[in-house]
């Protein structure tokens, strides 16, 4: 009987710890997707050269009256991008949004592009938290966070990475 109980908490412990380990690789693809091409307009600008299109959306501040909030989307072959530039007097702060990717070219965290099937998806992230009603796109969150992988058959055609936006 105590062997059978010792069994089955190890049989738990690594359900525990697989689960983390799927939260953890989740957690770094979402963290480093959002981060993989700079976390300024600037350095996404300096990283990958000039986009095809740039615009900008002003928004009220959220926390300052009279002042300035603003997304900037950069559009790419394969590839769009928005920065979040938050106004908070001296500490103001600037960081990736979204991270849009349907270039097979562009080589993402974990060796998830696009072409990746969904079996690869699922070994490296796990069961999805969600399933999309619309599209069927796989959706996963660490935090405030999330990735969608999208499919057209067995195969990644579009990968969505969001950023936190208070």
């Amino acid at each position: 009987m105590k062997r059978m109980g010792a069994i089955c908490l190890g049989v738990l412990a690594l359900y525990v710890l697989s689960a983390g380990a799927q939260e953890d690789a989740t957690c770094r693809f979402i963290r480093e997707s959002l981060s993989l091409f700079g976390q300024t307009k600037a350095e996404m600008i300096a990283f990958l050269g000039e986009p095809e299109q740039i615009t900008t959306e002003k928004m009220a501040s959220m926390w300052y009256e009279g002042r300035v909030d603003v997304i900037t989307s950069l559009q790419y072959p394969g590839l769009y991008l928005e920065t979040l530039y938050l106004y908070q007097g001296e500490n103001s702060i600037e960081y990736p949004l979204t991270v849009d990717v349907t270039g097979e070219s562009i080589e993402m965290p974990l060796g998830l592009g696009i072409g990746a099937t969904r079996d690869r998806v699922r070994a490296v992230m796990g069961e999805p938290a969600a399933i999309s009603d619309e599209d069927g796109s796989w959706l996963y969150g660490c935090d405030m966070e999330e990735v969608s992988f999208h499919f057209s058959g067995d195969r990644v055609d579009r990968i969505v990475c969001r950023g936190y936006f208070p």
